[in-house]
This record gives C-alpha cells, structure tokens and sequence, in this order.
C-alpha cells in the first residue's frame, strides 16, 4: 500500500520526533576525536573505523557519545592542490 504525502507509514509514529536518537539516552563527553588526512594511504580511513568504539561507547548503563571528526589541514594561498 502506497504511502501519501503526509500520511505515517506507522500508527506508532509520533509527528514530534523521537525522545532520543538512539535506543537509550545519550550522555555526551566532553572530548573529540580527530583522525587526519592521510593521502597517500588509507590509514586515515582504518584509523576513522578504529576511533568509532573510543567516540561512542555503553559504560555502567550509560551510552556515551563524543564528536569523531575528519580533519584535513586548511590550504593556505599558494599552496599546490
């Protein structure tokens, strides 16, 4: 059965959103994660998947959650691209 615009594909839904984006409340660290850019290889892309678990993690029944943030350095002018 298609859906039309406006209409809830579950009675369940509720049109403010959800209380929590994940299945529990969330408690933020005050912490962040970089990984670098790395061109020449994929470390920065394993060392990206490898910070996933220290960023976001259940501890005594709480889920904790820190920014994990890509980073590359600005260019600055004159710098080859």
């Amino acid at each position: 059965m298609p859906l039309t615009a406006g209409e809830a594909a579950d009675a369940a839904w509720n049109p403010n959103g959800l209380k929590h984006v994940a299945w529990q409340p969330l408690q933020p660290v005050s912490s962040a994660t970089f990984v670098g850019f790395d061109p020449e290889s994929y470390r920065d892309d394993y060392a990206y998947l490898a910070a996933v678990p220290t960023s976001v993690y259940t501890a005594g029944g709480n889920l904790y959650a820190s920014p994990l943030l890509y980073w590359e350095p600005p260019l600055t002018a004159g710098t080859p691209d």
